[in-house]
């Protein structure tokens, strides 16, 4: 049997995607302890991405700046999206509260097609014990609903 070898954009996709091998059928790895008590929710802080905790202002400016829009302006976006800095601001407020006990929610309305690349630049800065929710894809939703309906649906009936 013939194993068919996977093209990577690049090598910085192909190790991210060695490290996430030993998960299947698309599970984050992050942890999600349900080790809580059933009545007592873990307590969270949430936070969004984009222009919050990773600096993503200069790749619309320089969108904006090269007149795009619509998928083009997307298109644009998710080449540059994995070299963004974080904030150190929201960093050090990240961490912060991470060691008070409180559990970093990420919430953002990038699409799972950027997944690998977003996780891999949060494990950078702060380790794997982290949740994240992301746009599925072919939603074209704003991007208030989907963080809506991520907060509604999954993380408030499980922290507070």
């Amino acid at each position: 049997m013939h194993r068919i070898k996977k093209v990577y954009a690049n090598e910085y996709e192909h190790q991210a995607n060695k490290r996430l091998r030993l998960f299947k059928n698309d599970v984050l790895p992050v942890i999600r302890s349900d080790a809580d008590s059933e009545n007592k929710r873990r307590k969270a802080v949430i936070v969004d991405l984009d222009d919050v905790f990773f600096y993503t202002n200069p790749i619309f400016t320089k969108a904006k700046n090269l007149n795009l829009s619509g998928d083009d302006l997307w298109k644009f976006f998710n080449k540059y999206a994995g070299s963004c800095p974080a904030n150190m601001w929201a960093l050090e407020i990240v961490k912060l509260y991470s060691r008070a006990g409180l559990k970093p929610i990420f919430i953002t309305a990038r699409s799972k097609e950027l997944q690998i690349i977003t996780i891999d630049a949060i494990v950078g800065y702060i380790g794997w014990c982290f949740e994240l929710y992301m746009r599925e894809l072919n939603d074209r939703r704003p991007s208030e609903a989907v963080k809506e309906d991520i907060l509604t649906k999954e993380v408030l009936p499980r922290y507070n």
